[in-house]
């Protein structure tokens, strides 16, 4: 891929994107990352889709006087390949896509998958979680 069009998608995804550290609503033990896009043109979301996995939601909003919106969503490994292939390009979420792959790569270097997160495991990614939440207000 060229160098111009990871910082064509980049740009795009700094402005229009989102990154997330996401704790589960039905259980509170279990986290993961999550890089969504959304617009109302589906070119950037296809493109993205395509170079970098995950899947595309169409949401039609015009019950709420908006445009078909389509949404990109990748999550775990496939979001942090994504942002460390963007992250020399992104400027406003450059600290988020940090986090983000700090956080992945922990969850890939846990020893013991299956077994319950201790005590310590559970606080640092809720810190990471509230961290990734400060992140974006200071944008």
């Amino acid at each position: 891929m060229r160098k111009s069009d990871l910082a064509y998608m980049a740009g795009l995804f700094d402005g229009e994107g989102c990154i997330l550290i996401t704790r589960k609503s039905y259980n509170h033990h279990q986290y993961y990352l999550r890089c969504t896009l959304s617009m109302a043109n589906e070119y950037l979301p296809e493109l993205l889709k395509f170079n970098f996995g995950g899947g595309i939601r169409k949401r039609d909003l015009r019950t709420k006087g908006w445009q078909i919106q389509w949404e990109w969503k990748v999550f775990g490994n496939q979001a942090k390949d994504f942002l460390q292939v963007i992250l020399p390009y992104i400027k406003l979420k450059h600290s988020e896509a940090e986090l983000g792959i700090k956080f992945q790569k922990s969850m890939c270097s846990r020893k013991g998958v299956g077994r319950a997160l201790t005590a310590d495991e559970l606080a640092t990614r809720e810190a990471q979680r509230l961290l990734m939440s400060e992140l974006k207000m200071k944008q």
